[in-house]
């Protein structure tokens, strides 16, 4: 799960899981700390969920952040999970009502973690759908969707749209949609080498789109 603020992926991890799967493993960097649920179910199938903090917070530095994705794809590797994944969520809130730059930088850095292969096991979750008039939320959705500079190329490439109301019950239409997918690796798992030494995560397709928004406008 990818969002710009850690806040909205605890509140989805929370309302999926229930009374479930209510430890997880943390996964450390100097700054701050990568989450992966306990397994628990979403209809017959069990599910994992991986919190990845925001490139966007104040406490963390991108790389840091991309740090963390790659000892997680380690750690997923080393449990024999080596399928890869079912399903990346992307939380957009409804309640913006425009994409600023640090936001598109942190869609564009969302899509290159996937690359291209993957998009078609991505949900975009439009969240806080029930925080903004329906008439409002439809249209800024329709608007993220059809515009060639924002969701439209994703879309294309696979991905798909869902609402989220911050319920548990669209939680896991989310989550139930993806777990009936086939599994997929992500580009930035098919980048990242069994041993990182002599590696740089600014190196990956990820890396290389945090680095030029950072080049053109700086981290704002």
């Amino acid at each position: 799960m990818t969002r710009k603020h850690a806040v909205d992926q605890e509140q989805f991890i929370e309302l999926a899981k229930g009374s479930e799967g209510c430890q997880s493993v943390a996964l450390q960097s100097e700054q701050r700390s990568l989450h992966i649920s306990e397994p628990f179910l979403v209809g017959e199938t069990l599910v994992q969920l991986v919190e990845i903090p925001g490139f966007d917070d104040a406490a963390n530095d991108d790389t840091d952040v991309l740090d963390l994705i790659a000892k997680c794809s380690h750690h997923l590797s080393r449990c024999s999970l080596k399928k890869g994944v079912t399903g990346i969520i992307y939380l957009h809130p409804i309640t913006d009502n425009r994409m600023g730059r640090a936001a598109l930088r942190y869609f564009n850095t969302f899509t290159a973690l996937c690359g291209p292969g993957a998009l078609s096991n991505a949900a975009i979750a439009f969240n806080m759908w029930n925080e903004v008039d329906e008439d409002v939320a439809e249209r800024r959705s329709r608007e993220l969707s059809d515009t060639e500079l924002l969701f439209k190329p994703a879309l294309d490439a696979g991905a798909k749209t869902f609402r989220h109301n911050n319920t548990r019950e669209s939680a896991r239409i989310i989550l139930g949609y993806l777990a009936g997918l086939s599994t997929t690796r992500l580009a930035f798992q098919k980048e990242v080498p069994v041993s990182k030494r002599h590696w740089d995560v600014c190196d990956s397709s990820a890396g290389r789109v945090l680095s030029r928004y950072t080049e053109t406008w700086g981290t704002s």
